[in-house]
């Protein structure tokens, strides 16, 4: 909520964001020859999210969030995010098959729920409760494989890579009643 916003209810008052995210990723290659075969499939994905739920920071009792109920107050974030990765390669060939795979995931996500600095949370009527909390829950599945078969030589190499940064926070600023 914008600073300066007043909210005067009779029941409850709720400030609620949803991230609700899914993704899939794909990848295959495959070669063959007489002498020599060279397959490889790579992937890659990389998500930011910023969930929030927030009570603007105000200067001043005049221009700070206000919120006057006798309901319950919730400043809710809640993020999930649910990755699927999956990247295969093969080769095959009478002399020599090479076979390559490489899969990386990177998620780097923010989910707040915030009473900012200076907010008031009831005047002339008391809320009956307040809850301030952000969850962020993730799956993530990456797996890549690789296969090389030659009569000769086979070789086959894969890496699967998942990197995850997450900041979950609910807070309370300085001056907040």
């Amino acid at each position: 909520m914008a600073r300066a916003s007043r909210v005067v209810a009779d029941g409850d008052v709720t400030l609620f964001a949803s991230n609700d995210f899914s993704t899939l990723s794909l990848a295959g290659g495959a070669a063959g020859g007489s002498s020599a075969g060279i397959g490889a499939a790579a992937s890659s994905v990389v998500v930011r999210n910023i969930t929030r739920a927030a009570l603007a920071s105000g200067a001043s009792s005049a221009d700070s969030v206000s919120i006057d109920t006798a309901g319950a107050v919730r400043i809710t974030a809640t993020a999930v995010e649910k990755g699927r990765m999956l990247n295969a390669a093969g080769a095959a060939a009478g002399t020599s098959g090479v076979g390559a795979g490489a899969a990386s995931y990177v998620l780097n996500t923010v989910t707040e729920a915030r009473l900012g600095n200076g907010a008031r949370i009831g005047h002339a009527l008391l809320p009956s409760s307040l809850t301030v909390a952000a969850t962020d829950d993730t799956e993530l599945y990456t797996v890549s494989g690789a296969a090389g078969a030659g009569g000769t030589t086979g070789i086959g190499a894969a890496a699967a890579v998942g990197v995850v940064t997450k900041q979950t926070m609910a807070t309370i600023g300085a001056a907040a009643r």
